[in-house]
């Protein structure tokens, strides 16, 4: 398994740097942003790998180094004045590398054992049972999630993309809990399904929805409150109508994301990689549709319906999978 995850930080970084040179960036900038993915990405990697151990307090500890090494460098940036493009490549190179340390030897030991031993056949099972299921999923949710996002920019240009994205980042806090919640709690519910504690799986699966939920509603209160009261800092460019009607669309999507994403991250605690990979090209399609029709229908803004249809096809087909796992538990 390290060694597979060392092969796709490889890969990650060959392509980063491939697509950089081909964008016209320098040799060296392209062989920083390069690094600066495939060290990135073993950062992901030895964070999961971490959470599954239970050593969360190292997972934590990488993110606190590398925010920390971001915001140093950042500051020394601003303080010289310096920055280019190779420059910055180069800060974010340093940070994904400082924030390997809290790891320890016990994940680069074992690492460099993996690179000893030939060939990948001990991950040929996780690969036909787990991984290309898992890769499968991850690109079907990317075209459910952000398909406004490329019809809009493709057909409408940027500029109209701009709003839709302020309304993104509204939700942001609330995005990034969803985004960081499953590394923890996955690791929990399958363990808990493991020793046949399905109550207690499904338990974490309500602290989930509960944390999500508590912070999306401090997230909406903060966006309200930033309209209403400092609109200046963020509105100079778009109608206040407009902001609120985005606010709205934000809100049910994030909602929904809130309810959905637990129930899809206990159907990968089961195992049930493949299932999750059909849905989600189910609700990819629904969403795609969806958002085209409303784009050229009505227009950007209520495009973003589209990706709320995604989601509601998406939970709708994840609770039947579920219910099962309820009823064990309640019998």
């Amino acid at each position: 398994l390290q060694k597979a995850s060392f092969i796709v930080s490889l890969m990650a970084g060959l392509v980063v740097a491939a697509l950089m040179a081909l964008t016209g960036a320098s040799s060296v900038a392209a062989i920083l942003f390069g690094l600066y993915s495939a060290s990135y990405t073993l950062r992901a990697f030895s964070r999961i790998h971490a959470n599954v151990l239970g050593r969360i307090e190292r997972a934590a500890g990488s993110d606190v180094l590398y925010a920390t090494a971001l915001i140093a460098g950042l500051g020394f940036l601003a303080y010289c004045g310096d920055f280019t493009l190779v420059h910055v490549a180069a800060m974010l190179v340093a940070a994904a590398l400082i924030a390997l340390l809290p790891f320890g030897r016990d994940f680069s030991g074992g690492l460099v054992a993996a690179l000893r031993t030939p060939g990948l056949a001990g991950y040929r099972p996780m690969w036909q049972e787990v991984t290309r299921w898992s890769l499968l999923g991850v690109a079907l949710t990317e075209v459910a999630v952000n398909c406004h996002a490329y019809l809009v920019t493709f057909l409408c240009g940027p500029g109209a993309f701009g709003l839709l994205a302020l309304g993104a980042l509204f939700m942001r806090p609330a995005s990034l809990v969803l985004g960081a919640l499953p590394d923890i709690d996955q690791p929990l519910m399958t363990k808990r399904l493991a020793a046949g504690d399905v109550r207690g799986a499904l338990r974490v699966v309500n602290e989930f929805r509960t944390a999500a939920g508590a912070v999306l509603a401090g997230t909406v209160l903060l966006a309200v409150l930033l309209v209403l009261f400092v609109p200046h800092l963020l509105l100079k460019h778009y109608a206040v109508g407009d902001v609120w009607i985005v606010l709205a669309f934000w809100t049910a999507i994030t909602a929904l994301r809130a309810v959905r994403t637990p129930e899809s991250v206990f159907v990968m605690a089961t195992g049930a990689y493949s299932k999750l990979a059909w849905i989600s090209g189910v609700s990819g399609a629904a969403a795609l549709v969806v958002t085209l029709i409303l784009l050229l229908a009505a227009g950007p803004i209520y495009a973003l319906g589209g990706v709320a249809a995604g989601e509601v096809v998406m939970l709708m087909m994840l609770y039947p999978i579920n219910r099962r796992w309820r009823e064990q538990a309640h019998a």
